[in-house]
């Protein structure tokens, strides 16, 4: 009943005659009898609130905190009916004293404790940033030094690879020198592919925007991998949204990510497969999804795809994919992949259809 009686007390903080409200704000203590304050006022106590109680004396001491107001407490003679004296209001106001240091210490507790947590989730994430750093600045050296290496390479690279080509015209299918000058010009030709991946990820340009057609890049895309699709008897699925408007991109950067994707796609199906290819307006965005019956993606290893130099393939750079991330989000779009495991893998490129001025200006 008197947690009932107090959950039902509703009392403006601007009621200035309110019994509570006066012993509040004068930090006083008041004695109520027969429903009037005790005092030279002798004001009556709202009769709602003598109602709740189920009393007309009481005695009202208020709940402070050096100069804080934390409530009242209020209590009566309800049970043995003797009067609330002098005396009994003094000892009153020693426990009001030591149940608002109380209470205050307790909130102080509380807000420590939450400051506490904020503190320790801040904490944890200033240890992931500065892994995070550490780790950016790691990739900056070794981008540097690739760099280096991949200019000092690719000149003897062209030319070993010009003269394999150049002696393999002169000779016919049957000469024993033709098949280890075959293996030279082809090996030549891969590492001169990693070297130009490398340096991609180390030179990789600011974007020159201007609004372009996404379903033609998307065609142009899939005959540039026609070759590949054809050996590996793999099938196109190309459904593109005839009302699509123009996209803002760079037209020279988007085919090196979505030739990039169709060839992550094509590896992942060596014993053929279906090729979906898919543009769809999504409001504020555009999408593209390539989706592939390939051999899918561990889960494990899925947050670690668009990372410099990790790869899963025996041969390659490990820079294709983090090249495409990296020019999907100077498009300030974003490129996600969900798979299964015999299922198959689906990237999805999404691109804003608006940019603010300031983006623009940026880009």
């Amino acid at each position: 009943a008197v947690n009932q009686a107090a959950r039902n007390l509703r009392i403006r903080l601007d009621e200035k005659d309110h019994v509570f409200i006066r012993a509040l704000d004068q930090k006083l203590s008041i004695n109520v009898l027969h429903g009037r304050m005790e005092g030279a006022d002798s004001l009556p106590v709202h009769e709602e609130l003598l109602r709740l109680l189920g009393t007309d004396c009481f005695a009202v001491v208020p709940l402070h905190f050096k100069e804080k107001r934390i409530g009242v407490l209020v209590t009566d003679n309800f049970i043995n009916r003797r009067p609330i004296g002098r005396e009994d209001i003094k000892f009153l106001e020693t426990f009001a004293y030591q149940a608002s240091s109380a209470i205050e210490n307790s909130r102080l507790y509380k807000e420590l404790r939450e400051k506490l947590v904020v503190c320790q989730l801040t904490n944890q994430s200033l240890i992931e940033n500065q892994e995070k750093l550490l780790e950016a600045e790691r990739l900056a050296a070794v981008g540097k030094m690739a760099a280096a290496l991949a200019h000092e390479i690719r000149n003897p690279l062209v030319s070993i690879g010009g003269f394999a080509r150049s002696l393999l015209k002169d000779l016919n299918a049957q000469d024993p020198r033709h098949e280890p000058l075959s293996i030279i010009s082809s090996e030549v030709q891969r590492l001169e592919s990693i070297v130009n991946e490398v340096l991609g990820y180390a030179r990789l340009r600011k974007p020159t925007m201007a609004h372009g057609d996404l379903n033609e890049l998307l065609r142009h895309s899939l005959e540039v991998v026609g070759g590949a699709l054809e050996r590996q008897e793999i099938e196109v699925q190309l459904e593109t949204d005839p009302a699509l408007p123009p996209v803002r991109m760079d037209e020279s950067q988007m085919p090196q990510v979505l030739i990039n994707i169709l060839l992550n796609a094509i590896q992942a199906m060596p014993d053929g497969g279906t090729l979906r290819v898919r543009s769809l307006q999504c409001d504020p965005f555009v999408e593209i999804q390539v989706s592939d019956t390939g051999c899918g993606i561990p889960r494990e290893i899925q947050d670690r795809l668009f990372q410099a130099f990790f790869t899963t393939k025996p041969t390659g750079s490990g820079l294709g994919l983090t090249v495409a991330s990296q020019i999907i989000h100077q498009h300030r779009g974003s490129i996600t992949v969900e798979s299964e495991i015999g299922k198959g893998s689906t990237f999805t490129i999404r691109l804003p259809l608006t940019w603010t001025e300031e983006e623009a200006k940026a880009s």
